[in-house]
């Protein structure tokens, strides 16, 4: 029977068929263990559904073989990103540490800056975004890690086999979280979201700026959220800027749209192919919020057991992170936690 599982038990050389519903509310621990519901579980490690069947997750894999060495990016990995050469299929991964940025390409491992940064610890995280400009297009990568200024990497042509053309944005200001919306790069600081004019990465206009101090809380993190508007998460609210055209300065109107627990981290966030957004809270709570900005919290099963290994005591929510895996249309998420409490 499809969606079921059954068991054999014996009773009094008797065979009783007992019909189990295929778990997909998933591990519920904020109820008691006698109050669950048949289709979900009281505990469970290392397993998914797919297909509507519970399954052991996939192992892990490192990312690099005898070939390709590890990344001479200064431990500990703060930020990763990957981008195409404009118009090819030729791949590059940029793997930020705590004092440089490093990038992998079909010429091996380049250090294009070499030292940059290194005043910041492990939990000023680098963010990227890019943008394709110019005739051929050529797509840059831009760097921030909220203490320096921010690095435009340039991926050149396909007759070159390595990064060229590293620099340092020293009139841009230094974000904790970028993003491209509406061909302009965006970014913010703990309290300001600021933006550059269209296709340029090195004019930033001191009228394209926005004070989000109408809310005491601090801004975590800035993504692109449908073709016209661009949204914020800070603290405990979130805040929604809309491309409305006109003069450079008034090109996003932005207004706070809700009150609600903010990530861990600019890293704690994901989307899946529905428009849906999903983070997990300094709390450990996870939540969802739709393309009609509807909030739901989904991992509310698990919550309890999360909740205790992110205890108040925890303060790393640099390493939270959000993964969103759109073969099994489903979301992953990791964090770290007290001595021997780390998670998935």
């Amino acid at each position: 029977m499809a969606g079921v599982q059954t068991v054999g038990v014996t009773q009094t050389q008797e065979k009783v068929l007992v019909t189990f519903p295929v778990p997909y509310k998933g591990v519920m621990r904020n109820m008691s263990e006698v109050e669950i519901p048949r289709d979900a579980l009281w505990t469970g490690e290392n397993l998914h559904f797919v297909e509507g069947e519970l399954r052991q997750r996939p192992s892990w894999n490192l990312a690099r073989n005898a070939t390709v060495a590890a990344p001479p990016a200064t431990a500990p990995i703060t930020g990763v990103w990957t981008a195409r050469r404009a118009n090819t299929r030729d791949q590059f991964l940029f793997v930020g540490g705590v004092a440089n940025v490093c990038v992998l390409g079909s010429a091996g491992w380049v250090n294009p800056v070499g030292n940059w940064g290194g005043t910041r610890g492990r939990y000023q995280m680098v963010r990227f975004t890019e943008l394709a400009l110019g005739t051929p297009l050529i797509t840059h990568v831009f760097a921030t890690n909220g203490v320096d200024f921010p690095l435009d990497m340039t991926i050149p042509a396909a007759t070159n086999p390595v990064l060229a053309d590293t620099v340092s944005q020293t009139s841009a200001p230094k974000w904790r979280d970028v993003c491209t919306a509406s061909d302009r790069i965006v970014g913010i600081t703990d309290t300001e979201v600021q933006w550059g004019e269209i296709l340029r990465l090195d004019v930033w206009p001191a009228l394209n700026v926005k004070s989000l101090a109408e809310t005491l809380d601090f801004a975590v993190a800035i993504r692109p959220i449908s073709t016209l508007n661009t949204g914020i998460w800070k603290e405990r609210s979130f805040w929604v800027g809309q491309a409305m055209g006109g003069s450079s300065a008034s090109y996003f109107r932005w207004k706070l749209l809700k009150w609600v627990e903010g990530p861990a981290s600019a890293s704690a966030l994901t989307h899946d192919s529905k428009g849906n957004w999903y983070w997990m809270t300094k709390t450990g709570r996870i939540v969802k919020m739709d393309a009609g900005y509807n909030i739901t919290y989904p991992g509310d099963g698990v919550w309890p057991i999360v909740r205790k290994q992110m205890s108040p005591l925890y303060t790393e929510y640099s390493d939270c992170h959000a993964v969103y895996r759109p073969f099994y249309d489903e979301v992953w998420f990791f964090y770290g936690g007290l001595p021997d409490q780390a998670g998935t």
